[in-house]
């Protein structure tokens, strides 16, 4: 959905490339730490805070249209 692609573009590279990784490609986390070369646990806050950006903006969006 346009609102999802708005809110990954505006992302940091890496927490977009992460999430595009694991949500588009499938792969699992320890996958994204290898090809990437960070840690698993950085995959993980990677994943847990472009989540909560997603679902705080979608939240927003769904008041908003549902306001009028």
């Amino acid at each position: 959905s346009l609102v999802i692609r708005l809110s990954l573009d505006n992302m940091p590279e890496q927490r977009r490339r992460v999430f595009e990784l694991s949500r588009h490609e499938n792969l699992s986390n320890d996958q994204i730490a290898k090809q990437l070369g960070i840690s698993k646990n950085t995959v993980r806050v990677h994943l847990y805070t472009a989540l909560k950006e997603l679902k705080g903006l979608i939240a927003i969006f769904c008041l908003f249209f549902m306001a009028e």
